[in-house]
């Protein structure tokens, strides 16, 4: 008796949910065109005006995305020992020509400037070296990479090679984020507010592979969310979702720790009854944890090439092995130290970290987050489930610290270095699956959203124009 109970309750949840995912979808697809509306725009004109290469490390990144545009898939060590590839020695030139901007309070950048650099063309191969994003797999550079070739038929050079190549990979960065706003069941508010940030319109706006690991990431944690409360989604379908964060973790290797999450949510999350029921045969259902390890190792053991970094991590790995009691301490000194710093870069410090907005601006956005997480209610689904999503989400954000302490800190240091706040806009999409799904309030809700867009948007290009006048 107690059973049928439990049964009817669980299936009454589950009529509730699949009404509620009916009921909300206006208000999802509201936000995704209100998205498209004030994103689109802004990423755009940003991959026009802004200076080149003055995101992270974006010089490296446009070098790998000219390598895969050219069928470079695998970096390579070159003779030299470099790792990199053949590139044009043009590109090389504009890559390295503006080191000149980096981390200053103020730039002049005149017009002159970037009609000399117009003129820039490919020129002959050369070793060129991009050690740092030669490991990445070529799947978040094809955008980049079609709009580099696009740029290469026109002949109009380097320059403008690299603005298509932004602009490739604002369209498709832009459109993936708005889908993903349109099909979540759960948690549209938060995930508006993260792919509004600054620095993720900023990332939007570069060609480097961050773009399009956020908006797959948004993409993903949607997917999980839409596919758990249909009542007939076949492994196909959770199959995909699998492949897709597969491909992040190719290239975030800590994403690897987040490979449970389709077959957690397919199995036991969806609600779609008081039992456990998947649909299709058991070998489908066991490709959705495997699948995602397969894409992300099999990339780094057979695509990736050792990238050079300050550190010896073989050293770092003994060091922690002996003393095991102080990861622990490590890990809670660092957010300690950090938790500040890394909250504003995760709103939005754009270029080198060099181009912070406003103290204003950050109090407001923290101010419209908890507006909107105030509208939210936490997920109804089984407590384990819960319990075991927000465990795997903060192992993962735990590995980001560890792959920096491994790689980019002395060995036996206190804090990890190298963090930035960016390497957690894609974890923060996985957030919401710990949200209830409902139905958005078109009223005071889709008000706030708006005026976030909108703020955010000025507030960006406003930030972007007056640290590089008179640029543009």
């Amino acid at each position: 008796m107690a059973s049928s109970s439990v049964d009817l309750i669980l299936r009454d949840r589950t009529r509730l949910a699949s009404s509620r995912v009916r009921s909300g979808l206006r208000g999802p697809r509201l936000l995704a065109a209100l998205y498209l509306l004030v994103a689109l725009p802004v990423a755009c004109l940003l991959s026009w005006h802004m200076p080149p290469f003055q995101t992270a490390d974006e010089d490296s990144h446009f070098l790998r995305a000219l390598q895969v545009a050219h069928g470079g898939l695998v970096s390579a060590r070159m003779k030299s020992g470099r790792i990199g590839g053949m590139l044009p020695a043009g590109a090389d030139q504009l890559a390295h020509g503006y080191f000149d901007l980096r981390f200053h309070a103020h730039v002049d950048v005149p017009a002159r400037r970037y009609e000399r650099d117009a003129l820039v063309q490919p020129g002959a191969p050369v070793e060129v070296s991009f050690a740092n994003t030669a490991i990445y797999p070529p799947v978040f550079y094809l955008p980049a990479a079609a709009g580099i070739l696009a740029g290469e038929a026109t002949g109009q050079g380097v320059l403008t090679d690299l603005r298509l190549a932004r602009l490739a990979t604002a369209f498709c960065a832009t459109l993936m984020a708005a889908f993903a706003i349109a099909i979540t069941v759960s948690g549209a508010l938060p995930l508006f507010w993260l792919l509004c940030l600054p620095m993720t319109l900023s990332l939007f706006a570069s060609c480097s592979q961050d773009a399009l690991v956020i908006a797959s990431s948004a993409l993903v944690a949607a997917s999980i969310s839409r596919l758990a409360y249909r009542r007939h989604a076949g492994p196909g379908a959770w199959i995909a979702v699998s492949a897709g964060l597969g491909c992040i973790a190719a290239a975030k290797l800590p994403y690897l720790l987040l490979a449970p999450l389709p077959l957690l949510w397919a199995g036991i999350g969806g609600l779609r009854s008081g039992r456990m029921r998947l649909h299709g045969s058991g070998l489908s259902w066991l490709l959705l944890p495997l699948l995602p390890l397969a894409i992300g190792l099999g990339w780094l053991i057979l695509g990736a090439r050792p990238v050079i970094t300050p550190n010896d991590a073989g050293k770092q790995i003994g060091w922690l092995l002996a003393h095991p009691l102080r990861i622990p301490a490590i890990v809670v000194e660092t957010l300690h130290i950090e938790a500040a710093r890394l909250g504003l870069e995760f709103i939005g410090v754009l270029g080198w970290l060099d181009v912070p907005m406003s103290p204003v601006f950050y109090g407001v956005s923290v101010f419209v987050i908890g507006a909107l997480l105030g509208q939210e209610r936490p997920g109804r689904q089984r407590p384990y489930v819960l319990s075991a999503t927000l465990m795997v989400i903060a192992l993962c954000g735990i590995g980001i610290l560890g792959t920096l302490y491994l790689n980019w800190t002395r060995v036996g240091a206190a804090t990890v270095d190298g963090l930035q706040g960016r390497y957690f806009i894609p974890l923060a999409c996985f957030g919401i699956l710990l949200l209830q799904p409902k139905a958005i309030a078109p009223r005071g809700s889709t008000v706030v959203c708006v005026g976030w867009a909108l703020l955010a948007a000025l507030v960006t290009i406003s930030a972007i124009r007056h640290h590089y006048t008179p640029g543009w």
